[in-house]
């Protein structure tokens, strides 16, 4: 293939073009893949340190509440240790 010289001020600007219309794509897919990351680890119950736009902690139904959130059960304290004598 010859050399034709250095590239026209019209080729590099369509050259730009597309690879912004490149970039942006990306960009989209990025969004994409992040917001079902984030749909995953709810599901899994992980938490993300982050406030998930979806559920906000103040409006988790509280079945969603960690496990050291649970009320106290009707046992008291201790009532499986026996006692040493």
């Amino acid at each position: 293939m010859a050399n034709r010289g250095p590239p026209s001020i019209s080729d590099l600007q369509n050259q730009i073009r597309a690879l912004s219309a490149d970039v942006s794509q990306t960009e989209a897919i990025a969004l994409k893949v992040q917001r079902a990351v984030e749909i995953i680890r709810a599901a899994l119950g992980i938490n993300t340190g982050g406030v998930s736009p979806s559920a906000p902690p103040s409006t988790m139904p509280p079945s969603a509440a960690p496990p050291s959130a649970a009320p106290p059960s009707s046992a008291p304290p201790f009532s499986n240790v026996t006692e040493a004598v």
